[in-house]
């Protein structure tokens, strides 16, 4: 059995906007600063034979606040789990099923299907 690790780090920086809106009194601008995001992704894979892998990982999110005509918002953390097995049909065809949880809020979760082929 051989395992494989892996770790994505990434930093977002979000550029200030300004928005104008028309109203019946006018138009006016609307400054919007949206939070920065902070994301790491901690994971591994093992592959069980020639055929199957399995893998699982951890998300973790962190959003700055974001900022509108200087109200600002609170900032936020996301805490994901997954899990996923792909399995190779043939040499150039793979299907890959996965399903990511939210641990930080109850009831969120996603599933979804990856089909790869060369």
């Amino acid at each position: 059995m051989r395992s494989l690790s892996n770790l994505g780090i990434l930093f977002t920086y979000e550029a200030n906007r300004s928005i104008k809106e028309r109203s019946p009194e006018g138009v006016r601008t609307i400054d919007i600063d949206p939070g920065d995001s902070f994301f790491i992704h901690p994971g591994i894979s093992f592959a069980i034979n020639n055929e199957v892998t399995v893998k699982s990982g951890v998300r973790f999110v962190l959003r700055g606040k974001d900022k509108s005509n200087g109200l600002k918002s609170i900032r936020t953390s996301q805490t994901k789990i997954n899990f996923g097995v792909a399995y190779a049909v043939s040499k150039d065809f793979t299907l890959e099923f996965k399903i990511e949880a939210d641990i930080t809020k109850a009831g969120t979760a996603r599933s979804g299907v990856t089909i790869l082929y060369n």
